[in-house]
């Protein structure tokens, strides 16, 4: 799936300073997994060719606030939590949970692609 391949390499690639730093929110530990919002997948190497232009940051904020992609996935809420992904400030890593029993009519692969 390239959100969560994403995800990786720009865990990894934050983890060597080679994304440009943003002002975090001064209680967010640093370990989190927190992509920018505005934050667009570059159109270059190392990033996956069919995810140039992919608005990462945006995504995220949706997974977070909509549980786009991770309704009733509990294989993805796992993946996610394994990167350390904020939830959000009231959720922390285990934020994720909450959406497994929630009922959404929207198909989450779709939205994902």
């Amino acid at each position: 799936d390239k959100v969560l391949e994403c995800l990786t390499l720009f865990k990894e690639l934050d983890s060597q300073g080679k994304i440009a730093k943003t002002k975090r929110a001064s209680r967010i530990p640093a370990e989190y997994l927190q992509v920018p919002r505005n934050f667009v997948v570059p159109s270059e190497k190392p990033w996956p060719e069919r995810a140039w232009g992919l608005p990462l940051g945006e995504r995220c904020a949706k997974i977070r606030s909509r549980g786009d992609f991770v309704v009733r996935e509990p294989g993805r809420v796992r993946q996610l939590e394994e990167l350390k992904f904020f939830w959000g400030k009231k959720y922390g890593l285990d934020g994720g949970q909450r959406w497994l029993h929630e009922s959404d009519d929207e198909d989450d692969e779709d939205l994902m692609r």
